[in-house]
């Protein structure tokens, strides 16, 4: 993985803890990962960050990880970065609301070590 190309994550979820332990099983993977707690800044962020690919809790409260995805995909130049959805609420219908929501890829909570490694990989190899 040592030759691959670093990848910038930006993880947006209102739990910060959260955020610093993927942000460090990013690091292992030479991957940058930039945190957030702050939706309301996700189109700044990702200006400011260029991330390859944004992961955005779905379930944060004031804005949601669809309202995000929404303003994401209604700006003129971020309508096509890649953006994974991530929920500790795996029930129900979710996934599926997800996915026609629009966003390009689904992990549910707890994120285990295989979910990053996938996650890398698709990254990586595409």
């Amino acid at each position: 993985m040592a030759d691959s190309p670093k990848l910038t994550v930006l993880y947006i979820d209102d739990n910060l803890d959260n955020g610093f332990m993927l942000s460090r099983r990013f690091e292992r993977q030479n991957i940058n990962c930039v945190i957030s707690d702050n939706g309301y800044k996700a189109i700044e962020l990702i200006l400011e960050h260029q991330p390859d690919v944004v992961m955005l809790d779905i379930n944060m409260p004031r804005i949601d990880g669809f309202e995000i995805l929404e303003q994401i995909r209604n700006h003129e130049t971020l309508a096509d970065i890649p953006v994974w959805a991530f929920t500790a609420n795996s029930i129900g219908d979710i996934r599926k609301k997800c996915d026609e929501a629009g966003f390009d890829g689904f992990i549910a909570k707890p994120i285990m070590r295989k979910d990053i490694t996938d996650f890398v990989n698709h990254f990586v190899s595409s």
